[in-house]
């Protein structure tokens, strides 16, 4: 097994998506099972060896943040699809979030460039389709 196809397989079974609910109270509770990664996908990556790490709030307004991380060692050009939604905007930030410059958006589609193990911060504004 390829050592980008073994990393995603490990993170892939260590971590399963959990679904939890947000009460008035503003508290986590728990819900019955993790959610079965083959109900919905709520993004995709076309690049095995490029893989999702962080996907958190923004520190500051109404984007999304996540961080990616190339594992095989080499550059790759990577499409990140957000089914169900439209990007209104995405642009490459710093680990603490400053804006370095936009990425190239198309509907539910972000594209850029990785570099060989490198991390990428991905700042991403969306819209449920429709909106």
């Amino acid at each position: 097994m390829r050592r980008a196809a073994l990393v995603s397989s490990a993170v892939l079974i260590s971590i399963p998506l959990e679904l939890d609910a947000i009460n008035r109270n503003d508290e986590a509770v728990p819900g019955r099972e993790p959610l079965a990664s083959t109900q919905a996908s709520f993004i995709q990556i076309d690049r095995v060896n490029v893989n999702l790490v962080t996907w958190k709030q923004a520190e500051f307004g109404d984007a999304t943040v996540l961080r990616l991380l190339e594992t095989s060692g080499r550059s790759e050009n990577v499409t990140v699809r957000f089914p169900g939604h439209r990007v209104l905007s995405a642009v490459r930030c710093s680990a603490v979030e400053d804006e370095l410059g936009p990425f190239s958006v198309e509907n539910q589609t972000v594209r850029f460039e990785v570099q060989p193990n490198e991390i990428v911060t991905l700042k991403v504004r969306l819209a449920i389709r429709g909106n």
